[in-house]
């Protein structure tokens, strides 16, 4: 485990092989786990602060000092509407309420967003 939390992006694979090839068949909670590393990987890479998850929605926040161009915004609203909210206490935070896919992939595909429209860096 603390192989995986310290391994950058190019290492986590080889790991991952290396707990198949001791172990067999690599169980449903450490696929999660390895997906919620590439997940963080890509997040401080794209210098997010910190992903929350409270209730039904997960909070995106990328801290202080950012200036955000308002058509980053607007695509954002384009392409998720009502599934979006923004606060501002301690620098930006992008508040996403999925309608269905709140798995890794969804929070992958929002990153994935955020980079498109200029919000995080890349």
């Amino acid at each position: 485990y603390r192989r995986l939390l310290a391994a950058k992006e190019n290492e986590i694979s080889r790991i991952a092989e290396e707990i198949v090839d001791r172990w067999g068949h690599m169980p449903q909670a450490m696929q999660n786990l390895i997906q919620i590393i590439r997940l963080r990987n890509r997040a401080v890479k794209l210098g997010v602060r910190r992903i929350t998850q409270k209730d039904n929605s997960y909070v995106i926040d990328l801290g202080s000092g950012r200036s955000v161009k308002s058509s980053g915004l607007r695509m954002l609203v384009s392409r998720l509407g009502k599934q979006l909210g923004f606060s501002s206490g301690d620098g930006l935070s992008i508040v996403w309420k999925p309608d269905k896919d709140s798995s890794i992939q969804g929070l992958d595909k929002l990153l994935q967003l955020l980079k498109e429209s200029g919000i995080v860096k890349v």
